[in-house]
């Protein structure tokens, strides 16, 4: 589970990889929305990674797909919240 995406574990490093990849896609456009074509964007940089959430006992199961949906989006506004505070506290807007 070394390379899978453990939403729930911040420190897991399949969801680090995440949000770089997210940060990524924000940088490439600041005002860029959440939608269809931007979860296929950051999905194609994830392939070959397995999606889990917790299974309420300690351990991980299988996401489903609007689990990691829902999760690739909250991680996006997240991402997108930071570069916003990020620019408006250096100036850069």
């Amino acid at each position: 589970m070394d390379i899978d995406i453990c939403f729930g574990d911040p420190k897991n490093r399949g969801v680090i990889h995440l949000r770089t990849v997210t940060k990524r896609e924000l940088q490439n456009d600041k005002n860029l929305e959440f939608g269809p074509s931007v979860l296929a964007s950051i999905k194609r940089r994830l392939a070959g990674r397995g999606f889990f959430v917790s299974d309420g006992a300690g351990g991980w199961r299988r996401s489903t797909l609007a689990e990691t949906n829902g999760e690739i989006e909250k991680i996006f506004h997240m991402e997108k919240g930071k570069e916003k505070v990020q620019r408006k506290s250096t100036g850069n807007r």
